[in-house]
């Protein structure tokens, strides 16, 4: 039978069929790429395209530049767009008709304007953030036209030129933001509006019409300074210390760990920080008699680790039913220079956890646990001193640490760990037992290891 030569032999002689073949498997493991296909968007600053070649200096002058990964657009200073008489057609500084969540970051204080239309434009859900604060001006335009969700937080706005909602399904949310809008017509146009750690500080009336029920001409939204609060449950059977929004009276409150109860009485701010000395602090005056013979539970939540009252003056005296005080970890006590009849009265209360109190500067610790009858321990670190201690373990009768209880040992002197009535706390990493983690303990350690 005669052989016929393949279809490529009769193309390719012997080397070139080699030469084929090698190109071909080089061709398959290592393709030839064309030109990467450059990515346009329909997103715009200062009338530029954004594309995926100029998108790290959009403008090439270190102005803007904008990360697909994150769709984040980065401002690093001022830009303005001309108007149609001075240079022509007119155009906003930022349009965006197809990032989806995009997100403006400034990384200082500077200023965008605009010299016909809206500053920012965005058809989609726009977020701004940013480290100073941002000056919108625009000369016929809105300051922000949004026809989707825009959010505005950790930051602050100054805009000549309104807030624009396309229509009134779309919403506009301001979280923990200072912002002020000015515009002759009105200045936030947006029926679903959301502030979250802020409020409306012009108008008076906390709404953004005027008193004749037209839209405010200026809008002053301003973030809410935290200040320390106390707060009852409606039971008064919980005590609540906070630092952020004060909750209002008789309105619904969420603490930190998610319960919502009802404030029915709420102090703040110096009653919490600087009562002075010697005066029962406002939820423990007389008008409280009810509601604190009749609290069980005082809770210290995280975000009061921040607040440093200087006066612990009866802040739990006579809390007769009080059995648990949760969060001392988020308790400093560092500025605190009394602490006389703080736990005074508090019978049943079996354990008090003392390991975070700093009492360098306290001089007044009389009667500090006086008639605290069903104390049975009290954790602390360290031994506690100070001039003026009359009293202070006065009555508890079942207090027990290094020794027992003795009627006639009742004054500061045992306020210790060795031999007094405190109990050292057991702490994860202390090995030679003093109540505290340092680098004894690591010798400590190695000894124990290299039996010494």
């Amino acid at each position: 039978m005669k052989n016929h030569p393949s279809p490529s032999a009769l193309i390719f002689g012997g080397a070139d069929w080699l030469r084929f073949s090698l190109l071909s498997l080089f061709l398959l493991v290592f393709p030839l790429s064309p030109l990467q296909a450059q990515t346009s968007y329909d997103f715009y600053i200062c009338g530029t395209r954004v594309t995926s070649a100029n998108a790290a200096d959009i403008l090439g002058d270190g102005v803007f530049s904008y990360n697909e990964a994150t769709k984040t657009l980065t401002i690093s200073g001022d830009a303005r767009t001309p108007t149609a008489g001075d240079e022509g057609e007119e155009y906003g500084v930022i349009t965006n008709n197809e990032i989806e969540d995009l997100t403006i970051y400034i990384t200082k204080d500077l200023t965008l304007e605009s010299g016909g239309e809206d500053c920012i434009y965005s058809t989609k859900n726009l977020i701004l953030k940013g480290e100073g604060k941002l000056n919108l001006y625009s000369r016929e335009g809105c300051g922000i036209w949004f026809g989707a969700q825009c959010t505005i937080e950790d930051m602050s706005i100054n805009s000549w030129g309104d807030f624009y909602a396309h229509d009134e399904n779309k919403s506009l949310v301001i979280r923990n933001s200072d912002v002020e809008v000015y515009y002759a017509y009105g200045a936030i146009y947006c029926k679903k509006i959301t502030l979250e750690g802020c409020y409306i500080a012009k108008p008076t009336n906390g709404t953004l019409y005027d008193d004749n029920g037209d839209r405010a001409i200026r809008v002053i939204i301003k973030k809410i300074e935290p200040k320390p609060f106390a707060v009852w449950s409606a039971d008064s059977k919980t005590l609540y210390f906070g630092n952020g929004a004060i909750p209002d009276e008789g309105a619904q409150y969420t603490t930190e760990n998610g319960t919502t109860v009802t404030a029915t009485s709420v102090w703040s701010g110096t009653d919490i920080t600087s009562s002075p000395t010697e005066t029962v602090p406002a939820w423990n005056t007389t008008a409280s008699d009810g509601a604190r013979h009749n609290c069980q539970k005082v809770v210290f939540q995280p975000s009061f680790a921040t607040v440093k009252p200087t006066s612990l003056y009866s802040w739990f005296y006579g809390f007769s039913k009080v059995n648990a005080i949760e969060g001392m970890e988020n308790f400093d006590t560092s500025e605190a220079t009394t602490t006389a009849r703080m736990f005074a009265g508090c019978s049943s209360i079996t354990t008090l956890d003392l390991y975070h109190f700093d009492t360098s500067k306290v001089t007044d610790m009389s009667s500090m646990f006086y008639r605290c009858t069903g104390l049975l321990t009290i954790y602390c670190a360290d031994k506690w001193s100070c001039p003026s201690s009359s009293l202070m373990f006065g009555s508890c009768t079942y207090l027990r640490g290094a020794i027992a209880f003795k009627s006639s040992n009742v004054d500061v002197t045992f306020a210790n760990p060795d031999t007094g009535y405190f109990t050292r706390k057991t702490v994860k990493g202390d090995v030679n037992g003093d109540g505290q983690v340092t680098i004894a303990d690591m010798t400590e350690l190695i000894n124990i290891l290299l039996g010494r």
